[in-house]
């Protein structure tokens, strides 16, 4: 009898004991990688962290591997490498319970910071909201404070900089406190805000908050120093980054080696001192590349340019130079997706807070008479309808006229930046005549732009002189290694029919610099023109190399931005988002199916 009861009781006895070891070995798994995350050393955080979700998946506990998937995800992120990261986290929001908010709401704020880093802006907003709208019902004071700072960011992020300081001003009016992390993070963000706008000690003043309750925060000081940078304060600038750059390269904290290796380094170039700057921008360069880190990949490709114009190493100040410019065209492109979702997100909450004022206002009328309410109910459909239609309009107007405008400033510093490429070249190659040359005609170029660049569209007329310009600019720049014609129809009223402003240029450029310079012997360029029922139809044909020997060559990996933005604008100039329509490529070949060149056909839409 008593062997009855006892077995039982010890079988339970060891049960127990074996969970409470099991749990205990998950909860020092999770406490070490924490411990590890908190002090930025990413790899001893990712390996304790692996442990718990070896430990959970034993258990079968799906909020134990929910709760590892999410640290995992966060010491991902640390380590730069953000899909794995956020692929990681949004594993984990698929284990824990749909009522646990709180995993939620903070999952979701980590997840639109990992968006944000790589330039992800949609999702990084998205993400942000979500945990907002998750938040409403709980009001979690500290998750509250630091949602608002992350939108706060996202929008400073696409040089919104008025929403931003609404958004750090909602989350100081939620009075967090003084010294903890949400205090800490809003007071970072706002002296990034000052900076931003070259109020300085306003900046100062709000890092200084920052250390409140974390005085030798390694993120501060390096703000704190990246600010007497923008003052050229460089002895100020290097008292805050040096011993950060010291203390970061042992636990290989790769996001604050490169931003203080960027800093140490202009510092250096500033002072002179072009081998340690050359070292320190080459560093943050090799971190940025493999993580992907794109601020600090475009921070160092700048520097390295600017470095080696000064070292007088011509070939890799242009390497790097026009690896800083397709950068910036790359970043110009995000942060307008950024501004046209956030664009889009304020006109749907502006369409639905009216769509519920209306509502109200026919339920306060639905309280008189049956015949009131049919009548307003009525008039509100039809006042909404019409509402509606007039606002969506406008709207769609308004978003093209954005998008047109964004595509035209990112074209104008792609081409500017070759052309000066161009100038330097001559210079540095002592050919001071070609060098002059090129730089009258350049300044011609230029005025004519700068003349037109206000306008939506231009007569074919004048699109033609500045691509003749454009077109003898290149042709002393490559010493006559191509020839061109442009062909003209009589009769055709080249100054009556309007086009985009220089849509032509970046597809004979493209032309250029893809198929002709690669080409052995004469290269040829072709432009005609043929009209007909509205339809301005140009052909621009070369006997280059052809499209799939250029991609072998990698020679197509930044350059055809300029051809990518303006098939863009030319879509929108047409009132059509489909660019197939708008333009075709095709490759040329001979008898013996031999690519003998390219062909480029574009369709304008340009009623007399």
């Amino acid at each position: 009898m008593l062997n009855k009861i006892f077995i039982p009781c010890l079988l339970f006895i060891s049960s127990w004991a074996t969970a409470q070891k099991a749990d205990s070995f998950f909860n020092e798994s999770m406490d070490s990688g924490y411990h590890y995350l908190f002090k930025f050393m990413a790899r001893e955080s990712m390996q304790n962290f692996g442990n718990a979700i070896r430990e959970a998946r034993r258990l079968n506990n799906n909020h134990h591997y929910a709760d590892a998937l999410f640290g995992a995800g966060q010491a991902t992120w640390y380590a730069g490498n953000f899909k794995n990261a956020a692929d990681t986290i949004e594993l984990a929001l698929k284990f824990w319970p749909a009522d646990d908010k709180k995993h939620f709401i903070g999952a979701y704020r980590i997840l639109s910071n990992v968006y944000d880093d790589p330039g992800e802006s949609e999702k990084a907003f998205k993400a942000v909201q979500l945990a907002l709208i998750k938040n409403e019902g709980s009001r979690d004071e500290e998750n509250q404070v630091l949602l608002l700072v992350q939108l706060g960011k996202l929008y400073q992020n696409i040089g919104d900089l008025e929403s931003a300081s609404h958004y750090y001003q909602m989350a100081l009016d939620e009075k967090p406190v003084k010294g903890e992390y949400p205090f800490r993070e809003l007071h970072h963000c706002m002296g990034e805000l000052y900076a931003a706008r070259k109020q300085f000690d306003s900046a100062a003043w709000s890092y200084r908050q920052s250390f409140i309750g974390n005085p030798l925060s390694r993120v501060i000081r390096i703000r704190l120093g990246e600010l007497h940078l923008m003052q050229q304060h460089y002895d100020s600038a290097y008292y805050f980054l040096h011993p950060v750059y010291e203390e970061v390269l042992p636990v290989n904290d790769i996001n604050m080696i490169a931003a203080t290796a960027i800093g140490l380094g202009k510092i250096a170039y500033e002072q002179g001192d072009l081998r340690n700057a050359v070292k320190l921008a080459t560093d943050a360069y090799s971190i940025a590349s493999q993580k992907g880190v794109f601020r600090f990949y475009e921070s160092a490709s700048e520097l390295l340019a600017s470095i080696y114009e000064k070292l007088g190493d011509a070939g890799s100040a242009l390497h790097y130079r026009k690896l800083y410019d397709s950068l910036k065209e790359t970043a110009s492109t995000d942060v307008f997706k950024g501004q046209l979702f956030a664009f889009r997100q304020r006109s749907e909450a502006a369409s639905h807070e009216a769509d519920m004022q209306s509502l109200r206002a026919s339920k306060k009328i639905a309280d008189r008479t049956i015949i009131i309410v049919c009548l307003a109910a009525v008039l509100a459909i039809a006042f909404i309808v019409f509402r509606y239609q007039n606002i969506r309009l406008r709207l769609k107007q308004r978003a093209s006229e954005l998008e047109m405008q964004a595509l035209r400033a990112q074209m104008n510093p792609h081409f500017i930046f070759n052309c000066l490429s161009a100038i330097n070249h001559f210079i540095l190659d002592n050919q001071n005549d070609k060098a002059s040359d090129y730089l009258t005609r350049f300044s011609r170029l230029v005025r004519m732009v700068l003349v037109n660049a206000g306008k939506d569209a231009i007569s074919l007329e004048e699109e033609l002189d500045m691509l003749r310009l454009y077109l003898d600019m290149e042709q002393l720049r490559f010493k006559q290694a191509f020839t061109y014609t442009i062909d003209i129809p009589n009769g055709l009223p080249a100054s009556q029919l309007q086009v985009p402003c220089f849509i032509l240029q970046p597809f004979c450029e493209n032309a250029i610099w893809h198929g002709l310079l690669h080409k052995e012997g004469e290269g040829k360029l072709a432009i005609s023109f043929k009209y007909f029922e509205g339809i301005l139809l140009v052909t621009i044909r070369d006997n280059g190399i052809g499209r799939q020997k250029a991609a072998a060559l990698g020679t197509k990996q930044h350059s055809s931005m300029g051809q990518q933005l303006t098939a863009s604008r030319l879509a929108l100039f047409n009132k059509n988002r489909d660019e197939r329509s708008s333009m075709e490529i095709h490759d040329l070949k001979d008898a013996n199916e031999e690519v003998t060149g390219t062909e480029i056909i574009l369709y304008i839409q340009t009623p007399l």
